[in-house]
């Protein structure tokens, strides 16, 4: 592949069913036009050529978007320790500036979501219905993980606090 750059009016010439003879050599490694689209396009974007019915590669802006919405739920902001046990606690103001940019991602991302509740297209509605139903799976597998932990806690580590009386 050559250093060759997607402009957003190829790509729209390409999403509408135009032959674009600049796009012929990206389309070859279809992993490196995903990229080259999605650096170009925002989720907003995105979602703009998903939602318009004229679109002819509707389905192909669909998919991208599902992918980059759907990061919301593979990211959480975690606890302030380093990946190493043996590095301990992250420094404040380190914690709180990833916590901060996460958040700022997420927002972002969500007010995309938040704006496919708003269409009248019914598959953009029923993404954005499928989307926000996974939260219930979500919360009940942490939950579900959380009492786990807790069960193991009790059963293994918290054995060894078990008093033992010198007099026995």
């Amino acid at each position: 592949m050559t250093q060759q750059t997607l402009t957003i009016n190829a790509l729209t010439r390409w999403a509408y069913g135009e032959e674009c003879p600049e796009l012929l050599e990206l389309e070859e490694d279809p992993d490196a036009f995903d990229r080259e689209v999605c650096s170009l396009c925002d989720d907003d974007m995105l979602l703009d050529f998903a939602a318009d019915r004229s679109c002819a590669m509707r389905q192909y802006f669909a998919q991208l978007l599902a992918t980059s919405l759907c990061w919301v739920y593979r990211v959480e902001l975690g606890l302030p320790f380093h990946f190493s046990r043996l590095r301990g606690l992250m420094a404040k103001a380190e914690f709180i500036g990833n916590a901060e940019s996460l958040a700022e991602a997420i927002h972002k991302k969500s007010a995309v979501i938040d704006r496919m509740r708003e269409t009248e297209d019914d598959a953009i509605q029923a993404l954005y219905k499928q989307i926000m139903d996974f939260r219930h799976r979500i919360t009940e597998h942490k939950s579900k993980l959380y009492y786990e932990l807790i069960r193991d806690l009790h059963s293994e580590s918290l054995q060894k606090f078990q008093c033992i009386s010198p007099r026995a």
